[in-house]
């Protein structure tokens, strides 16, 4: 049974939720069932929502890959596992990374691996400033032979 004058409402607090930022759908089912909606309640919303295009996971994915990489400096392999916590299809994942500009990867991936290796410039043996510029790197999500190369760029 769906209670009409409460999707009503869920409907409008849902278009305002989503319009403060993009939204996944997970994210929206899941301050839906806050709300106390039932699984069919959050349907009709969530129906509406992208009807009304408050709501599109390719947009959700594109600005989230964008905001991670531009902002966190997050190497694709970060963002996609913690984009996975909002279980967006993974083929919308892989093109929303797309959208990520090659070459600002890597400007981006030298650009922290020169600032790293600055902060380690006491550690004089070359080794132990490899190893931790590489880990560096692949905590921020990078690809090890891009790090790698990086990091032999540097001695």
């Amino acid at each position: 049974m769906i209670r009409e004058d409460y999707v009503l409402q869920a409907r409008s607090k849902a278009a305002k939720f989503c319009a403060f930022r993009e939204r996944a759908v997970f994210e929206v089912r899941q301050k839906l069932e806050s709300w106390e909606l039932s699984e069919l309640e959050s349907d009709v919303v969530i129906t509406y929502l992208v009807k009304e295009n408050f709501l599109d996971e390719s947009r959700f994915a594109k600005a989230f890959c964008h905001d991670k990489f531009e902002f966190n400096h997050w190497g694709r392999i970060k963002i996609r596992m913690m984009i996975s916590k909002y279980q967006v299809p993974k083929a919308i994942v892989e093109t929303a990374l797309e959208y990520i500009d090659q070459e600002r990867y890597f400007d981006l991936i030298l650009k922290l691996c020169q600032a790293k290796w600055l902060t380690l410039s006491r550690d004089k043996d070359i080794f132990k400033k490899k190893v931790k510029t590489i880990n560096y790197l692949l905590q921020k999500g990078f690809e090890s032979s891009h790090c790698w190369a990086a990091v032999n760029n540097m001695s």
